[in-house]
């Protein structure tokens, strides 16, 4: 201050609280900063996925600030992927967080570079380390942990921090604070451990006993300037690639070897009430067999525009032939379906389907390559990737959810010797990727081939 010991104005207002405003993921009773602190839960375990910009480690400061607060004497520990990350990225949320809530460094609290230890006047205390070698990590008892940018960290983290998680007389709590990091991350696989082991085909993961909870936050729902940095990265990205979703709008997806790379949900799931053609003049469907695996049953509908509709899907496990039978037939009289194309692997399946007055044929099943146009990859890939005037060729209704969920992880499989994608799809949770696959083929054949008018024969009369 000046010579009085009084602070100037500037002073003042450099360490005055402000109202600090939550959104999106952030407020109300169950948001990501509140939630469990307020009314103590018990191991708790909260997970952020989100775009650039989408104030993830804001939150996840927040949050330090309101448990710290909440709780004096408790114990954490915030880590980073690496020294320039926890430095340059979530101290600075930190400092910044702690200052809304005019708390002062030297005065309100301190960091002490040597030890890494960050301390609050009430006398909790947050140790900051790195994930680069997680056996590391503090193992003193704890009541708190945050993972920040938890993509760029190995399990061992969380692994190694987990039973830290003891520190008596407080709620045991981890938070984590990320862009998405894929589908085949550990973080999906602890926090959402069905859908991981549905979409991989893997045993369900046993993690810790505990509440679990995930949210997301876009880019642009930051009120605070998310608008912007979303329209600044966008051109970068390009707006439905499969980076801006990773990137902005904070989406879990595979990024490599997919064999549809022209999928987008922002663009090909339409509402049904949204379609160019609410009822689809042609319908077809195909039909994939099971038993131990999953049935599937995919009902597709063309327009006269050529839009080409996922209108409606079928998919269970261990499924006899005439539970199968009543499904098709319900399908076929809701739809009006003109054809059934089916899997000719076993040839049962269809006489099932045929002697109950059903149209079933055995389905055209040359898979080919995406570059070929007329194989069953190329005419899925010609649908996914053609746009007809508003819309796209394919339009998905959002009951498909199913379908969307196979074809975001249909991938090439890669060869043993050189690790590099084959020019053929892994044959796994590719149920549904077959009836469609056999659907186009069907629709090629049948509605899109030109009309035959009849052949004509010239005759030479003469010697």
């Amino acid at each position: 201050g000046e010579a009085g010991g009084r602070p100037t104005e500037e002073q003042a207002e450099q360490v005055a609280p402000r109202e600090i405003k939550l959104f999106g993921f952030q407020e109300g009773p169950l948001g990501f900063v509140e939630w469990g602190i307020r009314e103590p839960i018990n191991y708790l375990f909260l997970r952020v996925v989100g775009g650039r910009g989408g104030a993830k480690s804001t939150g996840g400061a927040l949050r330090m600030l309101a448990y710290m607060n909440k709780f004096p004497g408790s114990r954490g520990c915030v880590v980073a992927p690496i020294n320039d990350i926890l430095r340059d990225a979530t101290f600075v949320a930190i400092q910044e967080v702690f200052g809304w809530a005019g708390l002062r460094q030297g005065t309100d609290w301190e960091y002490n570079k040597t030890e890494r230890e960050f301390k609050l006047f009430n006398g909790s205390r947050a140790f900051f380390r790195t994930a680069e070698d997680p056996e590391n990590l503090p193992g003193t008892d704890l009541a708190w942990a945050w993972l920040d940018e938890w993509r760029n960290m190995v399990f061992r983290v969380f692994e190694k921090l987990q039973p830290a998680l003891r520190q008596p007389g407080y709620p045991k709590q981890l938070w984590a604070t990320s862009t998405g990091g894929g589908k085949r991350h550990w973080a999906r696989k602890v926090w959402l451990p069905n859908a991981y082991a549905e979409e991989f085909d893997e045993p369900v993961f046993q993690r810790p006993l505990g509440v679990y909870r995930s949210y997301v936050a876009p880019t642009r729902e930051n009120p605070f300037g998310g608008e912007n940095t979303y329209r600044m990265m966008v051109g970068t990205y390009g707006e439905n690639s499969h980076l801006a979703r990773q990137e902005l709008w904070g989406e879990e997806i595979i990024m490599e070897n997919l064999v549809f790379p022209d999928w987008s949900p922002h663009t090909h799931i339409v509402p049904e009430e949204k379609w160019p053609t609410r009822y689809p003049p042609f319908v077809i469907a195909g039909v994939d067999f099971g038993f131990r695996v999953p049935s599937a049953i995919l009902v597709e509908g063309v327009d006269e525009l050529g839009h080409h509709y996922i209108m409606d899907e079928f998919y269970r496990a261990r499924m006899d032939e005439q539970a199968l039978v009543r499904v098709a037939k319900r399908l076929y009289e809701q739809y009006n379906i003109r054809r059934f194309f089916c899997d000719s692997a076993d040839p049962r399946w269809v006489m099932a389907l045929r002697q109950a007055r059903l149209p079933a044929d055995y389905a055209r099943k040359r898979i080919g390559t995406t570059a070929d146009p007329t194989s069953r990859l190329g005419l899925c890939t010609t649908a996914l990737a053609t746009q007809l005037g508003d819309y796209r060729k394919l339009i998905v209704s959002p009951k498909a959810r199913n379908f969307v969920r196979e074809v975001e992880n249909y991938v090439y499989a890669e060869s043993s010797l050189t690790r590099d994608p084959t020019e053929q799809p892994l044959k796994k949770n590719d149920h549904l990727m077959n009836t469609w696959g056999y659907g186009e083929m069907g629709i090629a054949f049948l509605y899109d081939r030109p009309k035959v008018r009849g052949r004509q024969i010239t005759v030479s009369i003469g010697g």
